[in-house]
């Protein structure tokens, strides 16, 4: 994780610009990004939240302070999402969706010009939505049994990038991101380790990112794997 944060703050530095939209995924790796990214002070950046909190108190406190850490970081303005990542109900989701607020964040992070996004496993230790998101065990069991090897903005994949419906979506409180892929925008995807080769790779067939950093291992992997093709 230290070598992929690392290579992501200096692939980063090279790349944003001033009067960019930026939208901020939460993540382990995305949070070690902040340890290595120096101070840019770029004009006109918005740093926008993609996804509700999860997890306990104490995560969902991080997830905005990630945003705010990134927003200070880049010289740019934070945009909140005050809402939880999967709500209790499709009902209690509907009635976040309805408030004005929400519904103008989400626009915000729809449009962005840069995605920053980790890529999550299917095991607690390759996730931390997984670890901290309060799913029943029988919810995730069921999308591993679909073929689920991955997660994008709480939005479940097979190995080829396809999404896998499931009723979690109907609780879900986050962007899309194949919609931001559609729209052309820069999707970076941040992620790392053997563990998580699968969840990677369906990523890009599936084209979900424009860019990946990732470790030397699982880039020599993914090569061999394309070429075997």
């Amino acid at each position: 994780m230290k070598a992929v944060a690392q290579a992501a703050a200096s692939f980063l530095r090279d790349n944003l610009v001033p009067y960019t939209s930026v939208g901020v995924a939460y993540g382990r790796t995305l949070h070690s990004v902040l340890e290595y990214l120096p101070r840019l002070d770029l004009h006109g950046i918005r740093v926008v939240q993609m996804m509700g909190g999860y997890g306990g108190r104490r995560w969902k406190t991080v997830a905005i302070e990630l945003v705010k850490e990134f927003a200070s970081r880049l010289g740019g303005e934070p945009v909140y999402l005050f809402a939880p990542a999967f709500a209790k109900s499709p009902e209690t989701r509907d009635a976040f969706l309805s408030e004005k607020e929400v519904q103008e964040v989400l626009r915000m992070a729809e449009e962005v010009d840069v995605a920053l996004v980790g890529i999550g496993g299917m095991r607690r230790e390759t996730s931390l939505l997984i670890e901290t998101g309060n799913f029943e065990e029988q919810e995730i069991e069921e999308l591993v049994r679909r073929g689920a090897v991955g997660a994008i903005c709480g939005t479940f994949f097979n190995i080829d990038g396809e999404v896998i419906m499931c009723d979690l979506d109907k609780k879900r409180i986050a962007v899309d991101v194949k919609r931001i892929r559609e729209r052309g925008s820069r999707v970076i995807g941040i992620a790392g380790g053997m563990e998580k080769k699968e969840a990677i790779l369906g990523a890009l067939r599936g084209k979900w990112l424009t860019d990946l950093v990732t470790d030397a291992q699982v880039g020599r992997w993914l090569l061999s794997t394309a070429k075997g093709k």
